[in-house]
């Protein structure tokens, strides 16, 4: 008999680019070896790891067959704002006088050069080599990690470990730690890349309401309810809104939009109810503590499952405009509020929690109207340019004892990062720097609205909910994945995945034998 060979579905090039993309999904989310303890910089050297590996593999790939340069993109303008933003941290680390934390970031953060160059590299092989019509297998394995995330998550609520990572932190009952991911800021990021994504596969389906796609969906929406971040709450609330105005919409999108608001507050009423009976990790608090109590919870409920029931029986019409028109109308009335809160003086007084003061936002407020004074008053021009280095957001916030008392006394404990990951970008990375990442964000989202509105989806919900919290390795990547794969989502379906999941997963185990290897 005579033996054929077996043909790739792919260029190799596509392999190494695939695998790459894959195995960051589905372990930077899930990896943790050893509990809260130490946690980012694990999931920050397995990144390192798999990036180098992927790096490695790539000659290797480029010579295993003919014609490399064909499945190679076009040059696009695009990928120059991530290498802009390398730069101005690059420039910055040079004239940095913590050069070791420009370089690597803090130990709890890891918000430095190398992060960002680990990104850009990934981002780069994704956007240029990446095979066309990977997009679905990515949105897949994305949702099922958010699953497993948070399954866990959610255990850990209700006090159970199963991944015994209590054991050395907050063994009874705290409010830093929640799942895999980290605490609960950065679960609720994670979730505003995943239930964007689970949304709009739901969105987009015909026939029943409540198929598989919708307990999918709403799984993944109830687990902002045990993070019960308000910047999660309202990026994911974001995404949602800009999927409901995207040209294809129905009344049937709609439909499936208020029969998944149902479900959550059902879900929500659910948690209130059980955690009266049995001990919960954590209390309940703002979005997800309305959401729960007997009056707010029901009324949306009723309001929901009414307004589900009788569009899902209209025959489906164009619904975009009047989304659209709502959404206009929301966003001047938010603004309005905003302005009225802080410029009257006798304001109501539901619009106190508006006002910007040294507690706003969790006090944040303080962090933000000092970084903004030292930016503008306490730096050189070059240092307004290209920033003061990667990370560099706590040596100035805390000066001295005195500003570091002051923190604590305000805040329960210092603050070592904005809080804000545009603020943080113009200290650390300077103005240049920080117009590279608007650049490189509203890139992203013109490419995924044009080609995947759910990818792009993703991406506005987690720039909305990074306007109040910081990156960390365990997801930051995953955001460069999405943009990288922007430009490529309008192609068809890839097939015969299995030889790409089998390469994501020798990456990865390459990655961690790497890690057992040289720690």
């Amino acid at each position: 008999m005579q033996y054929k060979p077996m043909r790739l579905p792919c260029h190799p090039v596509h392999l190494v680019a695939d695998a790459l993309a894959l195995a960051l999904v589905a372990a930077l989310p899930l990896f943790m070896p050893n509990g809260y303890v130490e946690l980012i910089g694990y999931k920050f050297s397995l990144l390192l790891r798999c990036v180098l590996v992927a790096l490695l593999l790539l000659p290797f790939a480029c010579l295993w067959k003919n014609r490399c340069k064909t499945a190679l993109r076009r040059f696009s303008f695009a990928w120059l704002w991530p290498v802009g933003l390398c730069l101005c941290y690059g420039a910055a680390w040079f004239f940095a006088k913590d050069r070791f934390t420009a370089l690597w970031g803090l130990s709890g953060r890891k918000n430095g050069l190398v992060l960002y160059l680990a990104c850009t590299a990934a981002y780069l092989l994704i956007a240029v080599a990446g095979s066309p019509g990977i997009v679905p297998l990515v949105r897949h394995t994305f949702i099922a990690t958010g699953c497993a995330v948070t399954v866990i998550s959610w255990l850990n609520y209700w006090m159970i470990d199963p991944l015994d990572a209590y054991y050395t932190f907050l063994p009874d009952r705290g409010e830093l730690f929640l799942g895999t991911v980290g605490n609960i800021n950065f679960y609720g990021a994670f979730l505003c890349l995943c239930v964007p994504l689970a949304a709009g596969t739901y969105f987009r389906q015909r026939g029943r309401l409540l198929d598989k796609s919708y307990w999918v969906a709403l799984f993944l929406c109830s687990g902002l309810i045990p993070a019960g971040s308000d910047a999660s709450w309202l990026g994911c609330f974001a995404a949602l809104l800009a999927l409901c105005c995207t040209r294809k919409t129905t009344t049937q999108t709609l439909a499936r939009a208020a029969a998944l608001c149902a479900g959550l507050a059902a879900v929500a009423l659910g948690t209130g109810g059980v955690a009266k009976l049995i001990p919960a990790r954590v209390e309940l608090r703002t979005v997800s503590a309305q959401l729960a109590s007997p009056l707010v919870g029901g009324i949306l409920l009723v309001v929901a499952a009414l307004t589900a029931y009788a569009l899902g029986k209209t025959r489906p019409r164009p619904a975009a405009g009047a989304v659209r028109v709502f959404s206009l109308v929301l966003l001047a009335a938010a603004a309005g509020a905003l302005v009225l809160a802080n410029l009257w003086p006798g304001a109501p007084q539901p619009l106190a929690a508006l006002r910007f003061t040294e507690r706003w936002a969790s006090n944040r407020g303080y962090a933000w109207q000092k970084l903004w004074t030292i930016y503008t008053q306490d730096t050189t021009l070059l240092q307004k340019l290209v920033g003061l280095g990667g990370d560099a957001v706590k040596a100035r916030l805390n000066p001295d004892i005195e500003s570091t008392r002051y923190m604590v006394l305000l805040n329960g404990e210092a603050f070592d990062s904005a809080h804000n990951e545009f603020l943080q970008h113009l200290v650390c990375g300077g103005a240049l720097g920080l117009l590279c990442w608007c650049g490189f964000c509203a890139t992203a989202l013109v490419r995924g609205f044009r080609n995947d509105p759910a990818l792009a989806a993703a991406l506005l919900g987690y720039f909305v909910q990074s306007f109040f919290s910081i990156s960390m390795p365990g997801v930051l990547p995953l955001v460069f994945v999405l943009a990288a794969l922007a430009g490529t989502a309008s192609a068809p379906a890839a097939e015969n995945n299995g030889i790409r999941l089998a390469a994501g997963g020798t990456l990865l185990f390459a990655a961690a034998f790497s890690l057992l290897v040289i720690p």
